[in-house]
């Protein structure tokens, strides 16, 4: 049986002929692999589907964590208490599929590095 069989008993095949089929069906199994209850699972996945078709990106591609994030922060002001976000960013990143951008420096380190250099240069 299909994990998104399982979690969805009667709507399975809305999520089954979705174009992020696969992708869905690997975080299904992976949610009910940790326990998750059919209840909050099927509320992930339901997010999670809707998130993957705003961002519109390639079925099973690897995400960018900054993308994911305006995603869910856009779709998530309809959402109450939505930990959806942190649980796939979670599984993706377990996978190998979560892309993490560097952390951006403060912008005032850049001058004062730049600054610093100037003064070697002139002295």
């Amino acid at each position: 049986m299909s994990a998104l069989k399982q979690v969805f008993v009667r709507v399975h095949l809305r999520y089954e002929q979705d174009g992020y089929a696969e992708d869905l069906e690997r975080f299904a199994a992976w949610l009910i692999a940790t326990r998750y209850q059919n209840k909050n699972a099927r509320r992930h996945l339901c997010r999670v589907q809707q998130v993957l078709h705003a961002i519109g990106a390639a079925p099973g591609a690897a995400l960018r964590a900054d993308v994911l994030e305006r995603a869910f922060a856009k779709l998530a002001r309809r959402w109450t208490r939505c930990h959806t976000a942190s649980t796939y960013a979670g599984y993706l990143r377990r996978s190998g599929r979560l892309i993490d951008q560097p952390p951006v420096g403060n912008p005032l380190s850049s001058l004062v590095e730049d600054f610093c250099g100037r003064l070697l240069t002139v002295s």
